[in-house]
């Protein structure tokens, strides 16, 4: 078992589209909180995670912190209270339980959602809006 020497005292986890960066920038204002310097850096998630090989994927499988130290420097040493937001964690939860317990223990987890049908409208309008949904909205449903 090995564990983070800088690592985050809580984690913001959420499915896409419901307002995860928006908590992340609120709490970010707050002095005695410092936010990852990366946020979605995926780090626990970096290795669970599959089918990202649509329109503009490469980008953001270019942007996962992948190594223990690349994530301790997502911090200064300083700050009293650090977090950090990956809405990945959400998904693959099965594996990113067991690497959070194992590299940084037991820490708070704050879970936001949002309603399935808005949420799902929203994502695919922010996909299409970064050139990485092509399909009709019908069409990406099925």
């Amino acid at each position: 078992m090995y564990y983070l020497m800088n690592k985050p005292n809580f984690l913001i986890v959420g499915v896409a589209r419901c307002g995860t960066t928006s908590l992340f920038h609120y709490l970010s204002q707050h002095p005695e909180l410092e936010a990852s310097r990366v946020k979605e850096p995926k780090y626990f998630s970096n290795a669970s995670a599959t089918n990202r090989n649509g329109p503009g994927d490469s980008l953001i499988n270019f942007s996962e912190i992948k190594t223990q130290e690349a994530y301790s420097r997502l911090w200064s040493s300083m700050a009293r209270l650090k977090f950090e937001a990956s809405s990945d964690y959400f998904y693959h939860f099965n594996e990113t339980i067991k690497r959070i317990k194992n590299e940084i223990g037991d820490i708070p987890i704050i879970i936001a959602l949002r309603n399935p049908k808005e949420r799902s409208f929203s994502s695919y309008m922010n996909l299409v809006r970064d050139s990485r949904e092509d399909l009709t909205f019908e069409q990406a449903l099925k």
